[in-house]
């Protein structure tokens, strides 16, 4: 991914609202937090999601719809 633009590692997020796009995480926990994807521009590695809820946006939102059909 080239539009990563913050790394996270180690990191413990607690009921925060975390912008996926444009920042990677390795080995972090988050607990009670919102989740955004809009575009999927990000890298994810042994994360733990914890009470954790999910909105998908734009691109991100289009491309579940679609799966959901198969």
């Amino acid at each position: 991914m080239s539009t990563v633009f913050t790394r996270y590692k180690n990191k413990k997020f607690m009921k925060e609202r975390i912008e996926l796009d444009g920042h990677a995480y390795e080995n972090c926990t988050f607990v009670e937090c919102l989740i955004v994807l809009e575009k999927g521009e990000t890298e994810i590695k042994n994360c733990v999601f914890e009470r954790s809820r999910l909105m998908l946006r734009g691109q991100a939102l289009q491309i579940a719809k679609i799966l959901q059909n198969f």
